[in-house]
C-alpha cells in the first residue's frame, strides 16, 4: 500500500494516468476533507462506523453458521409495499 498526499486535480489525473500505463492491479482511493465548518460532529461519525463494524461482525458470524445474512435484521429494510391508491 501506497499513502501520499495529492493536492490538485491534475496531479492526480497524473497519477491515475501512470498506474494505468503500468497495468498495476489494485485502485486508487482519493478523499477530499470537508471544511471544519461543514463537518458532522466526531461521535456521530464514530458511533455509526462503530454499529456497522458489529452487525458486519455478527452477520458474518451467521454467514459462516449458514444462517441467512437477512435473520435479525430490520425486515421493514427489506420488504416492499404496494402504495396505497
Amino acid at each position: 500500500m501506497v499513502q501520499t498526499r495529492i493536492d490538485t486535480p491534475e496531479d492526480i489525473a497524473r497519477c491515475m494516468k501512470i498506474k494505468w500505463d503500468l497495468g498495476l492491479a489494485g485502485g486508487l482511493v482519493i478523499g477530499n476533507p470537508f471544511p471544519p465548518k461543514n463537518a458532522m460532529d466526531e461521535s456521530l461519525i464514530e458511533g455509526a462506523i462503530t454499529e456497522a463494524f458489529k452487525e458486519a461482525t455478527e452477520k458474518e458470524k451467521r454467514r459462516k453458521r449458514g444462517d441467512s445474512i437477512f435473520a435479525g435484521a430490520n425486515q421493514s429494510a427489506y420488504s416492499w409495499r404496494k402504495p396505497e391508491e
